[in-house]
Formats: C-alpha cells, sequence, structure tokens
C-alpha cells in the first residue's frame, strides 16, 4: 500500500538525486529528478489542499515563488 509517508520519502530521494546531479553539473539528471519530485509534490498537494501548490492555512504565503524543497518541507512538516 502505497502512502502518504511512502511518497514523502520518494520525494526525499528525488530532491537528494536532484542535487548530488546538479553539483557534477549534470543538468539533464537534475532535471529528470527535479521533474519526479515536482509531480509527487503536485500530487500530495491535490490531496491534501484540493489544488497544486496549495492553499492550506499558512502555505500560501509560500506561493506562487516556492521552491520544490520549500513546497516539500510544508507538506512533510504538516502531519
Amino acid at each position: 500500500m502505497i502512502t502518504r509517508k511512502t511518497i514523502l520519502i520518494q520525494i526525499g530521494e528525488h530532491l537528494t538525486s536532484m542535487n548530488q546531479w546538479a553539483l557534477y553539473e549534470n543538468y539533464d539528471y537534475a532535471s529528470k529528478y527535479a521533474n519526479k519530485a515536482e509531480s509527487l509534490i503536485e500530487l500530495l498537494e491535490v490531496y491534501d489542499c484540493g489544488s497544486v501548490g496549495g492553499y492550506d492555512e499558512g502555505q500560501h504565503e509560500l506561493m506562487p515563488h516556492a521552491s520544490l524543497h520549500q513546497r516539500y518541507s510544508w507538506l512533510y512538516n504538516k502531519k
């Protein structure tokens, strides 16, 4: 069974991979992992808040310029 926690772990792994590939200046792979992380972040935002970008109390202050890391952190700390 896929749980919210499982998805959060996967997002964290994708963000870590994105950062590692960016350090090696391999932006094709960094972009690949950024896209994977963003897709899962959007999935949880829709699940939690009803829309991409999230509109939960306190979260809207981050938008629309929040980084993937900020959005992930919000979702991680939410529950």
